[in-house]
């Protein structure tokens, strides 16, 4: 089996999407929070006088600029230097987490399941181990045929130690 390496980071296109998204969000939560002379009603079931009305339009505007601020992060971890997922005949190589430049190696051996997941158009290969779980996202991938070529390879890497 040939080694498979590709780089792994969110795309900076789709970073920057959601981080306008979101900042276009805060700026009409923002303005409605500072103007609200009106209640709520949220689905019939929750009434909110206009001060309460106004205080939940501002925990949007703060959960939005949060949001705001984590699609930057995306953006420079887009620019960074590309973690890898690497697959050869012994194991795979993933980024130890989200956030973290070290790396963690998986061998064949210790790997106890291996899942493909898909919430709503997003998949994930759930690789869970000896030593616990991790996930490999494709949006993270170059493109959607890598991650299927690299979720294969673990699956026959892993099949091959059985």
């Amino acid at each position: 089996m040939e080694t498979l390496r590709y780089p792994y980071r969110p795309k900076t296109w789709v970073m920057a999407m959601a981080g306008l998204f979101f900042a276009v969000c805060a700026v009409v939560l923002g303005y409605a929070a500072r103007d609200n002379d009106r209640g709520m009603l949220i689905n019939g079931l929750i009434s909110l006088d206009s001060g309460q009305a106004a205080i939940f339009y501002w925990v949007l505007c703060v959960l939005s600029i949060g949001f705001v601020i984590a699609g930057l992060f995306g953006i420079v971890m887009s620019l960074r230097e590309p973690r890898e997922v690497v697959v050869d005949r012994t194991g795979v190589t993933l980024p130890a987490g989200r956030w973290s430049s070290d790396t963690v190696t998986i061998p064949f051996a210790s790997i106890t399941d291996l899942r493909i997941q898909q919430v709503q158009s997003q998949k994930f290969l759930i690789i869970r181990h000896s030593d616990g779980k991790h996930s490999v996202v494709r949006s993270m991938m170059p493109n959607r045929a890598d991650f299927e070529t690299f979720a294969e390879a673990v699956i026959a890497g892993r099949a091959r130690t059985r």
